[in-house]
């Protein structure tokens, strides 16, 4: 088993080293689907953990040899995201349940996310937020980073009006991303083509960039995005309907 814990919260070894054992029976469920996800609280502090799906065969190889382990790339970037000045709830410790070719897991925990979730709150009429929200991404961008699944529920606003980011596992750095790799990343923030729309121009004036040249980019990147997994949808029904 491989541990990696915080220097900050060495005070909990215990109880991260004890969580292979513990997940199931300690905290409340926050989520349970193909990740799940927990609350719990140790020492007097409250704590998430996230446990990732058991990878097949293939995605086993994958960790093994490509060192792709989703709780690893969650604490990695989670701490990348804080130290250049972004706000990611704060990674407390990531495990690796096991060694090739036994490995059984992995889990990632963090600090909670504190705010409002923006897929409940933002709306195409929130001008301030969304000029707010666009100049932080803009920002983020212009550092390198890359957030793997940027899309609203994955952003929290909180009381002090700073942005929260979440599931930041996907991160890629890249160096001067130009529009093309700009657009493809703001394309999945929402399928909402207004709100959307209002966003990319409001990236697009932060950047210096043709508002209305890039928000046109940005949907038609989601549209061709949308047909894709459309058609990806209906030939999986066909598949399956066949068997």
């Amino acid at each position: 088993m491989i541990v990696k814990i915080n220097p900050d919260f060495s005070a909990l070894s215990a109880e991260i080293n004890a969580l292979p054992e513990r997940f199931d029976s300690e905290g409340i469920s926050l989520h349970d689907g193909r990740n799940r996800v927990r609350a719990m609280r140790w020492d007097g502090l409250d704590v998430v953990v996230k446990r990732y799906k058991k990878p097949n065969f293939f995605l086993k190889l994958q960790f093994a040899f490509l060192n792709t382990c989703k709780a690893k790339k969650a604490y990695k970037y989670g701490c990348i995201f804080n130290r250049e000045g972004f706000y990611s709830p704060t990674p407390v410790a990531y495990i690796i349940d096991g060694r090739w070719p036994l490995f059984r897991g992995s889990f990632f925990v963090c600090l909670p996310v504190t705010g409002a979730c923006l897929n409940d709150t933002l709306s195409a009429d929130d001008a301030d937020m969304i000029a707010r929200l666009a100049a932080e991404i803009a920002r983020m961008h212009a550092a390198g980073i890359m957030h793997g699944d940027l899309n609203l529920t994955n952003i929290y606003a909180d009381t002090d009006g700073e942005f929260r980011f979440i599931d930041t596992n996907r991160t890629k750095i890249k160096r001067n991303p130009g529009q093309k790799a700009c657009a493809e990343n703001l394309m999945r923030l929402t399928p909402d083509r207004d709100l959307l729309s209002k966003i990319a121009s409001a990236y697009a004036r932060v950047r210096g960039w043709d508002e209305e040249r890039f928000a046109t980019k940005v949907i038609s990147r989601l549209e061709a995005f949308q047909r894709k997994k459309a058609i990806l949808k209906k030939l999986k029904s066909i598949c399956l309907k066949r068997k």
